[in-house]
């Protein structure tokens, strides 16, 4: 558990640099998209009331928007960084909690080896990690983010055959789901980002073109 936790709080710190690294490059992107505007637009540079009002609907709201659509991508991807962290470093051992936890789940909704599976049970799996106050934060989050990214359901109707012990269904299970989510990778794309930021500057340079020709 304290390895899990540690390969979580060193995530969650990158994480947290990936925001702000982010919102400080949006700041100075969408910083300079306004200053463009701005520099092509006679009437956002003069005064007045109505000049206000349009600044506000095409400078001021575009801007924050824009730094917070970034803030949003970037925490996301910290998110899934926690994750990626964790199954990088520490697999065999979030398998092996995954499976202590998946276990009482299904006790806990009558599960039998070889039964229907339906799709809601993701969702019941989530609310069941989050009761859990032996489980730490942030491991609810990664166990179930690491469901939703595989195929839960089909995966226990795959090793929940009948006859098997729901110990080997959970540990089954968490085995192959940390496996196919290793395959299918978690680490953050920087790519992402910078295209948001350079879609939202060309942006700016449009905005600035209509109104100068306008």
């Amino acid at each position: 558990m304290k390895t899990l936790l540690l390969a979580a709080a060193r995530g969650t710190g990158a994480g947290v640099l990936r925001v702000v690294l982010a919102l400080i490059a949006a700041v100075i992107v969408n910083g300079l998209g306004a200053a463009i505007v701005l520099g092509f637009s006679d009437e956002l540079r003069g005064g007045g009331h109505g000049t206000a009002i349009l600044f506000a609907l095409l400078i001021g709201a575009p801007f924050f928007i824009a730094v917070g659509v970034t803030g949003a991508i970037a925490y996301k991807q910290g998110l899934m960084g926690v994750l990626s962290r964790i199954l990088e470093t520490q697999a065999p051992a979030l398998a092996g909690l995954g499976a202590k936890f998946l276990e009482k789940f299904l006790r806990s909704v009558n599960y039998q080896p070889g039964g229907p599976v339906s799709d809601a049970m993701l969702g019941q799996w989530r609310k069941f990690l989050q009761l859990q106050e032996d489980l730490p934060r942030p491991l609810p989050f990664v166990l179930g983010t690491l469901a939703s990214k595989v195929p839960f359901s089909d995966t226990i109707t795959t090793v929940a055959t009948t006859g098997t012990s729901l110990p080997d269904v959970a540990r089954n299970a968490m085995d192959h789901m940390v496996e196919r989510a290793i395959q299918g990778g978690f680490r953050p794309e920087a790519s992402t980002l910078l295209g948001a930021l350079g879609i939202q500057f060309a942006l700016w340079v449009v905005l600035a073109a209509v109104l100068h020709y306008n």
